[in-house]
């Protein structure tokens, strides 16, 4: 992305399965796959998926997902600008609802 630090290089995620021989040929497509789940509502499916596939700490896992943002110009009901492509890291945050024992417990464990 062009960050003086890229937390993608260091944490797990789609972001390192870009390149020749791996499942996304540029990260533009890590990003067009995000913003296609977005559009079908079902993005929160989407990171559940990216963390049984990258996450080897089961709902602990912290993995950076693609995010895709839009903005408005006067920050209220004026132009869309973007997007915005940038990531975010995804843990608890991302699984409240999907948590077992209850939507407490992420921020506890973390």
């Amino acid at each position: 992305m062009g960050l003086e630090y890229d937390v993608a290089d260091y944490l797990p995620g789609p972001f390192q399965d870009v390149g020749p021989g791996k499942r996304y040929p540029t990260r533009y497509h890590v990003w067009a796959e995000s913003q296609h789940h977005t559009a079908l509502g079902n993005n929160h499916v989407y990171y559940q998926e990216l963390r049984e596939r990258y996450g080897h700490q089961g709902y602990a896992s912290n993995i950076v997902v693609p995010i895709v943002r839009f903005t408005r110009t006067d920050g209220g009901g004026g132009k869309l600008a973007g997007p915005i492509l940038t990531q975010q890291v995804g843990s608890w945050c991302l699984s409240l609802v999907g948590c077992s024992v209850d939507c407490a417990c992420g921020p506890r464990h973390h």
